[in-house]
């Protein structure tokens, strides 16, 4: 141990003498240290740590192919019938990806732009998650006239209402449509 000591005092002598290399060998380890760290922080994000969801592993994303594009969408009519026809799945679901349509959000102060995501009815039970507080959508909210309903995310819900106890019920306008939220997910 007495050894040791003695080599940490010289090194901090001769890394004093010469400030310059100092420096350099400092940042060239603080450069080299924060670059592993962000590498790994992504592969474990991407690939190591596993999706939130039930049986994450058995999840596939599907797309339809065109000449031109190669990962196309599929149109709500396309997957009712692939839900019809298929029985390699044991459950569809669908969504609209966020950005795909900005709206305006009223209700709960003054109208903001916000990208919402359109699910389909059963898009939280295919991905094994169920709202923090409220309900998830029922079957006939699927249909045109019946779909008048609404599930915030959790930071919007932070975010607008405040985190407000008594959201569910609340009436609130997207396009001028009206909605009744039912539910908030985490």
């Amino acid at each position: 141990m007495a050894n040791t000591g003695k080599d940490v005092v010289y090194a901090l002598r001769m890394l004093a003498r010469n400030p310059g290399f100092t420096t350099v060998a400092v940042a060239t380890l603080a450069l080299g240290i924060g670059a592993s760290t962000a590498i790994f922080s992504v592969v474990n994000g991407v690939l190591l740590k596993p999706l939130p969801f039930r049986a994450p592993d058995s999840l596939v994303m599907v797309w339809q192919k065109s000449a031109t594009v190669p990962q196309l969408a599929i149109s709500e009519l396309d997957l009712e019938d692939y839900r019809a026809r298929t029985k390699v799945f044991e459950k569809l679901g669908g969504f609209t990806p966020p950005g795909a349509h900005n709206s305006i959000l009223t209700g709960g102060g003054p109208p903001i732009e916000i990208s919402p995501s359109f699910i389909t009815q059963n898009y939280f039970s295919v991905l094994g998650i169920a709202p923090i507080i409220g309900r998830d959508f029922l079957p006939e909210e699927n249909s045109r006239g019946h779909d008048r309903v609404a599930i915030l995310s959790y930071s919007l819900w932070q975010t607008r209402f405040n985190g407000s106890s008594d959201i569910l019920g609340r009436q609130i306008a997207l396009n001028h449509q009206k909605l009744v939220v039912i539910g908030v997910m985490g």
